[in-house]
Protein backbone atom coordinates (compact mmCIF):
# COMPACT_ATOMS: atom_id res chain seq x y z
CA UNK A 1 0.00 0.00 0.00
CA UNK A 2 1.38 3.40 -0.98
CA UNK A 3 1.13 6.24 1.54
CA UNK A 4 -0.80 4.53 4.33
CA UNK A 5 -4.44 4.88 5.20
CA UNK A 6 -6.73 7.03 7.26
CA UNK A 7 -10.06 5.82 8.58
CA UNK A 8 -9.89 2.92 6.15
CA UNK A 9 -9.24 5.12 3.12
CA UNK A 10 -6.01 4.16 1.40
CA UNK A 11 -3.77 6.34 -0.73
CA UNK A 12 -4.02 3.85 -3.58
CA UNK A 13 -5.02 4.92 -7.07
CA UNK A 14 -8.65 6.01 -7.21
CA UNK A 15 -10.52 2.90 -8.34
CA UNK A 16 -13.81 4.58 -9.27
CA UNK A 17 -12.95 7.52 -11.53
CA UNK A 18 -16.69 8.28 -11.86
CA UNK A 19 -16.50 8.52 -15.64
CA UNK A 20 -13.42 10.77 -15.76
CA UNK A 21 -11.06 9.24 -18.31
CA UNK A 22 -7.42 8.50 -17.64
CA UNK A 23 -4.55 9.23 -20.01
CA UNK A 24 -1.06 8.03 -20.74
CA UNK A 25 1.54 9.42 -18.39
CA UNK A 26 5.25 8.69 -18.22
CA UNK A 27 5.99 8.25 -14.50
CA UNK A 28 9.70 8.83 -15.11
CA UNK A 29 8.85 12.52 -15.41
CA UNK A 30 6.43 12.71 -12.48
CA UNK A 31 8.51 15.41 -10.74
CA UNK A 32 8.13 17.64 -13.82
CA UNK A 33 4.36 17.30 -14.11
CA UNK A 34 1.41 18.95 -12.39
CA UNK A 35 -0.17 16.76 -9.74
CA UNK A 36 -3.38 17.61 -7.91
CA UNK A 37 -2.66 17.44 -4.17
CA UNK A 38 -5.44 17.62 -1.59
CA UNK A 39 -4.56 18.57 1.99
CA UNK A 40 -6.00 16.24 4.61
CA UNK A 41 -6.62 17.68 8.07
CA UNK A 42 -8.56 16.99 11.24
CA UNK A 43 -11.63 19.11 11.80
CA UNK A 44 -13.98 19.67 14.69
CA UNK A 45 -16.95 19.39 12.38
CA UNK A 46 -17.04 16.18 10.39
CA UNK A 47 -18.95 15.04 7.34
CA UNK A 48 -18.98 11.30 7.29
CA UNK A 49 -16.11 9.18 8.58
CA UNK A 50 -13.33 11.21 6.92
CA UNK A 51 -14.07 14.81 7.90
CA UNK A 52 -14.42 18.02 5.96
CA UNK A 53 -11.31 17.66 3.80
CA UNK A 54 -13.05 14.73 2.10
CA UNK A 55 -16.20 16.62 1.00
CA UNK A 56 -15.82 16.41 -2.78
CA UNK A 57 -13.18 13.68 -3.06
CA UNK A 58 -12.35 12.33 -5.63
CA UNK A 59 -14.61 14.32 -7.98
CA UNK A 60 -12.74 17.64 -7.80
CA UNK A 61 -9.35 15.99 -7.90
CA UNK A 62 -10.09 13.99 -11.02
CA UNK A 63 -12.09 16.63 -12.86
CA UNK A 64 -9.56 19.43 -12.27
CA UNK A 65 -6.68 17.24 -13.45
CA UNK A 66 -8.58 16.08 -16.53
CA UNK A 67 -9.70 19.58 -17.52
CA UNK A 68 -6.18 20.96 -17.01
CA UNK A 69 -4.80 18.23 -19.28
CA UNK A 70 -7.57 18.84 -21.82
CA UNK A 71 -7.20 22.62 -22.03
CA UNK A 72 -3.45 23.19 -21.65
CA UNK A 73 -0.18 21.76 -22.89
CA UNK A 74 0.92 20.90 -19.34
CA UNK A 75 1.94 17.37 -18.50
CA UNK A 76 -0.60 16.32 -15.86
CA UNK A 77 -0.42 13.26 -13.61
CA UNK A 78 -3.78 11.43 -13.82
CA UNK A 79 -3.48 10.18 -10.22
CA UNK A 80 -4.37 12.75 -7.56
CA UNK A 81 -2.66 12.63 -4.19
CA UNK A 82 -3.69 13.59 -0.68
CA UNK A 83 -1.26 14.39 2.09
CA UNK A 84 -1.63 15.13 5.78
CA UNK A 85 -1.35 18.78 6.66
CA UNK A 86 1.82 18.00 8.64
CA UNK A 87 3.48 15.99 5.84
CA UNK A 88 6.76 17.67 4.84
CA UNK A 89 6.16 16.58 1.23
CA UNK A 90 3.48 19.31 0.99
CA UNK A 91 6.26 21.74 0.19
CA UNK A 92 7.20 19.77 -2.93
CA UNK A 93 3.96 20.82 -4.63
CA UNK A 94 3.22 24.40 -5.72
CA UNK A 95 -0.56 23.82 -5.82
CA UNK A 96 -2.46 22.54 -2.78
CA UNK A 97 -6.21 22.07 -2.53
CA UNK A 98 -7.92 22.66 0.81
CA UNK A 99 -11.68 22.53 1.22
CA UNK A 100 -14.17 23.34 3.96
CA UNK A 101 -12.42 26.17 5.72
CA UNK A 102 -9.23 24.96 7.26
CA UNK A 103 -9.03 28.34 9.06
CA UNK A 104 -11.98 27.44 11.29
CA UNK A 105 -10.24 24.20 12.21
CA UNK A 106 -7.07 26.11 13.10
CA UNK A 107 -8.71 28.98 14.98
CA UNK A 108 -8.76 27.44 18.47
CA UNK A 109 -5.21 26.14 18.13
CA UNK A 110 -3.44 28.59 15.83
CA UNK A 111 0.05 27.47 16.73
CA UNK A 112 -0.66 23.74 16.70
CA UNK A 113 1.68 21.76 14.41
CA UNK A 114 -0.83 21.33 11.55
CA UNK A 115 -1.67 25.01 11.37
CA UNK A 116 1.89 26.12 11.98
CA UNK A 117 3.24 24.13 9.00
CA UNK A 118 0.88 25.84 6.56
CA UNK A 119 1.33 29.23 8.24
CA UNK A 120 5.11 28.97 8.07
CA UNK A 121 4.97 28.08 4.38
CA UNK A 122 2.83 31.14 3.73
CA UNK A 123 5.26 33.35 5.60
CA UNK A 124 8.10 31.98 3.45
CA UNK A 125 6.13 33.06 0.38
CA UNK A 126 5.17 29.55 -0.68
CA UNK A 127 7.11 27.76 -3.39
Amino acid sequence: MRGGSWYGLSQETVVDRKGVPTWEFDRRFRSDAFRFVRVRFSSYQTRGPNGQWFTDYPDSDLNFSFRLKQTTTLDVDPEPLWLDITDPRLFEYPFLYMIENLASSCFPMRRSPPCRSISDEGLRGGR
